[in-house]
């Protein structure tokens, strides 16, 4: 049996060859003495996902036949070594669209038959293809997660096309094989086919899938997981895409460029302290390298802007108090949002408006500034009693903006300005709805501008 289980390996190395050659050869006696003829009549049948080879009994060359080598032209298959009385065997896992020829020895105790019969060759029905090779991640200079991945076995039909999906964002992609086929290869003859993911949530795991698709239907997955790390800030020459974000080190608060255009500010991932009232689809944010925070919409024009133009090597920090500040190279604020001051909204910073049926509200509940529907904008105080407000009425479409260079401005439907506090010349100022009663436009440095209460005070 030592002898015979040696003979397996050397016929199966040279069936290797053999088939390679397309020839059949006659492998070596083993010792001397008379040896087994070949099996005659080897056939091939076909299954699903399998073959099974069958043969009629050997000459026994005058010595017992003590067994069967029957091998594969895959040479994956490698060999099995059957016993004396075996008449078939089936070679199980096998794919279509690839070619199969089995060659059975016949062995004794002198050695194996000197020649063997191929069996036709075999090409089971196409089905759909392999699992796609070589998944791969990487993270890109831009935000991005570039999966990429080669090809997969197509197994009798032509692939027709790559679907990745992703969870739990739901970011899903098709990829058309006969775009990609069409370009040249990779330098090492290789093709490698890539989606870019972009805007999934940080601090989460992801879960990526690839599978290949033929007129037979949809193969099996390839499949990696990965998690993002959190940010909370960018710097010069960054871009926040579509769906992505920067989160605070202690995770509470989250600055989202969101899929509608518009820039956030979030608590808890479900209360809005900030945003630029911006729906634009599409939009990005950048931080030019002047300094300049701006959202620019699918077509290159400025959406918002900070208006902190000038002020190289700057960086934006979302914090731990709910704070969005941009910093300038010295460590002084350029530009902020302001903090969390909780569920109530008593500030408005520049940039942002005030639209009809809005209101600021202040910390104790007491004070509201609203701009009324019918474009007057009122202080009112407990009992709903008028303290202050700009005497305009009958006028729709209103809105209250704070302008980049510091004016409060109350606007008609088509821009006619209706009421102003005459505070321009300052940036980043904010309006404040007090505890007191008093709304009161601040400048950057913390000095009062304008009050509902005494007017302008500088």
């Amino acid at each position: 049996m030592a002898r015979i289980a040696r003979a397996g390996v050397l016929l199966a190395a040279l069936l290797v060859l053999a088939l390679g050659a397309g020839l059949a050869v006659s492998p070596p006696a083993l010792a001397a003495g008379t040896l087994p003829g070949y099996p005659a009549d080897v056939q091939a049948v076909p299954g699903t996902g399998s073959i099974t080879i069958t043969w009629s009994a050997a000459p026994d060359g005058g010595s017992p036949i003590t067994g069967y080598l029957v091998a594969s032209s895959s040479g994956a298959l490698g060999s099995t070594v059957l016993p004396a009385d075996a008449r078939s065997h089936t070679v199980h896992g096998l794919h279509g669209g690839i070619p199969y020829r089995a060659c059975v020895y016949a062995l004794n105790a002198n050695g194996g038959s000197e020649g063997c019969q191929l069996s036709p060759t075999v090409t089971l029905p196409a089905e759909a293809p392999g699992v796609p090779q070589q998944l791969q991640l990487a993270y890109r200079w831009d935000g991005a997660v570039r999966v990429s991945w080669q090809f997969a076995e197509p197994y009798g039909a032509p692939i027709s096309g790559f679907t990745l999906t992703e969870n739990p964002d739901g970011a899903r992609a098709f990829v058309d094989t006969r775009a990609w086929d069409a370009a040249p290869p990779d330098p090492d003859g290789s093709r490698h086919y890539f989606v870019d993911l972009r805007g999934l949530r940080t601090g989460v795991e992801h879960s990526v899938s690839v599978t290949a698709t033929n007129a037979m239907g949809t193969g099996p997955a390839a499949s990696e997981t990965f998690e993002l790390e959190s940010l909370d800030e960018m710097v010069v020459g960054e871009t926040l895409f579509p769906g992505e974000e920067l989160r605070s080190a202690n995770g509470r608060y989250s600055l989202e460029m969101q899929q509608d255009g518009n820039l956030v500010v979030y608590a808890d991932d479900i209360r809005p302290l900030w945003h630029t009232h911006k729906w634009r689809p599409g939009t990005e944010l950048d931080l030019q390298y002047d300094g300049n925070l701006v959202a620019y919409g699918t077509d290159g024009f400025d959406v918002w802007n900070s208006g902190t133009f000038g002020n190289r090597y700057s960086r934006l920090v979302i914090q731990d108090d709910g704070n969005l500040v941009l910093y300038g190279a010295d460590g002084r604020p350029l530009w902020f949002t302001g903090w969390d001051r909780g569920t109530v909204q008593d500030t408005l910073l520049a940039k942002q408006d005030l639209t009809a049926g809005q209101s600021l509200v202040s910390r104790n509940g007491q004070y509201q500034a609203l701009m009324q529907a019918d474009g007057n904008l009122v202080v009112y105080g407990p009992g709903r009693r008028a303290l202050w407000h700009i005497g305009v009425w009958n006028r729709g479409g209103n809105r209250l903006r704070i302008q980049a260079d510091g004016n409060a401005v109350v606007y008609q439907f088509n821009w006619l300005m209706n009421w102003h506090a005459g505070t321009w010349g300052n940036a980043n100022v904010r309006l404040l709805m007090q505890d007191d009663g008093n709304l009161v436009l601040y400048a950057a440095n913390g000095r009062a501008l304008w009050s509902s209460m005494f007017g302008r005070t500088y």
